[in-house]
């Protein structure tokens, strides 16, 4: 019977992950968890407050900062927020989350450093995270727990050539967890004039895979 906030930064993840709870073997009330990317989630306070939406979206943050000084969110608050993509996050992202929480104050996130697609500065997840007591060194994953080995190699591979961060090492015991003689794996490079083409056959060979 807690609130639970489950956020992601990209808009459809979050899709994903309700389909995962969706199929745990726990009786829970689905009322009590919000699945939600960031600035949906920002979106939608915005719309409870009714607040004008900024006309640049890297504001909101900062406008909601501002225009929720002296309001009263306790109603929009949650027991847990667990917050993937943790790498997508910046400190004022984090820090805005975490005035949503209730006094369990329970935070979990997820952090990949090797996905950090948009450069961003990740020091903070280490040294800056005040609001919420964290006890004890991070948990780290240091082995694969969803790539067969085929496709864990040619990762590898693309992450020296490309002096990607090598602070997680890939594991190759752990392919063991997956059956190689099962999985399908092809590189096609796509031309402009038959991305449509390409496309539509590697959607016909997944089915077919799906199928058999």
């Amino acid at each position: 019977n807690q609130k639970v906030l489950v956020i992601t930064y990209n808009r459809n993840l979050w899709y994903f992950i309700r389909k995962m709870v969706d199929k745990s073997p726990y009786n829970f009330q689905w009322s009590n968890i919000t699945f939600r990317h960031f600035h949906g989630f920002c979106n939608d306070i915005l719309n409870e407050f009714l607040i004008p939406r900024p006309s640049k979206i890297d504001d909101i943050v900062a406008d909601l900062d501002k225009e929720l000084e002296n309001k009263n969110i306790d109603e929009f608050k949650f027991d847990a927020i667990l917050i993937d993509e943790g790498q997508d996050y910046s400190w004022e992202w984090y820090n805005f989350l975490s005035k949503f929480l209730k006094e369990r104050n329970e935070l979990f996130l997820v952090c990949d450093e090797k996905q950090n697609i948009y450069d961003r500065e990740l020091s903070w997840i280490d040294g800056k995270m005040e609001n919420v007591q964290f006890r004890g060194r991070w948990s780290e994953l240091n082995t694969i727990h969803r790539l067969p080995y085929e496709i864990a190699e040619i990762a590898y591979q693309f992450s020296e050539e490309f002096h990607l961060s090598q602070s997680v090492d890939f594991d190759y015991a752990q392919t063991t967890l997956f059956n190689d003689r099962d999985s399908f794996f092809s590189w096609n490079n796509i031309d402009n004039e038959t991305w449509l083409e390409d496309l539509y056959g590697a959607y016909q060979t997944f089915n077919q895979q799906q199928i058999a």
